[in-house]
């Protein structure tokens, strides 16, 4: 689905459950003391909590906050992505394997709306213009017919146009340093080759909820049992996600059909 259109679910959902939900606050420091945490924000404010929890993404500052040092390596491809008008020739998701481009792919995300994407091996996009990356985005789609043709004819709003680079780790142990925990992109991330990385953080957080809303205190007993719930898991899914990378950069068959039955064998089942 459209990922704004998700935020404002869950934002929306937060509101209703109590939460106190805050814009551009910044975290600046924090420090723990075994029952509490304090975190002091950009503003000077500081508030204290029982618990924080870093899902701040790729790049989180809570993980390096508490001392962990494990960063998002690059893959080797990167993608091009928009978010476009969708034409009435697709009416399902499609993968095209081949090509100049590893993967084209696209995906309808509502009556009207589709995400489209080409993934490429990694180059230095990132300085192109937004004029230049359409441009670039639509030279690239050329090669592909079919529904491609219509989607191309959609790609007139520079605006709508994303280049991203293909990055991947996994905190190979406890998420959690004391009473901070990351969770989703900030503790494991992988190539969107099985679209299971935004999937992967919201398991992380409904089991986190689960053992949270269960028992009384923050144990070491908890935190156990989150990592032996959701680590082998994540793993498995950012392995075979890097796995699938593995085959397209080395232009090897693999058995590509097996790899997904298994992992959708994996997550069919509740984390």
């Amino acid at each position: 689905m459209y990922r704004p259109a998700l935020a404002k679910i869950l934002i929306k959902r937060a509101g209703e459950a109590g939460a106190t939900v805050r814009f551009g606050a910044q975290p600046a420091a924090l420090e723990q003391d075994g029952e509490r945490v304090s975190v002091t924000f950009a503003g000077g404010d500081t508030k204290t909590y029982d618990l924080v929890i870093g899902a701040d993404g790729l790049r989180s500052w809570t993980r390096r906050a508490i001392g962990i040092d494990a960063e998002p390596q690059p893959v080797g491809m990167g993608i091009w992505r928009t978010f476009t008008r969708r034409p009435e020739s697709i009416t399902r998701t499609d993968l095209f394997y081949g090509g100049p481009a590893y993967i084209a792919g696209y995906c309808p995300t509502g009556p009207d709306s589709i995400y489209a994407y080409l993934v490429e091996d990694v180059q230095d996009r990132f300085s192109l213009g937004p004029e230049e990356a359409l441009a670039t985005m639509r030279g690239l789609s050329q090669a592909y017919h079919g529904p491609w043709d219509d989607i191309r004819e959609t790609l007139t709003d520079p605006s709508r146009v994303n280049y991203t680079a293909f990055e991947s780790h996994v905190l190979d142990g406890p998420w959690n340093r004391g009473r901070v925990v990351v969770v989703g992109d900030a503790a494991h991330s992988c190539p969107p080759t099985l679209a299971q990385g935004a999937a992967q953080a919201l398991e992380d957080a409904s089991v986190l909820a689960e053992l949270l809303l269960r028992d009384d205190a923050v144990t070491d007993g908890l935190w156990t049992e989150l990592t032996e719930r959701r680590l082998p898991r994540a793993k498995e899914v950012v392995e075979a996600s890097l796995q699938l990378c593995r085959w397209l950069l080395a232009h090897e068959r693999g058995d590509v059909p097996g790899l997904m039955a298994r992992i959708s064998h994996l997550v069919e089942t509740p984390a």
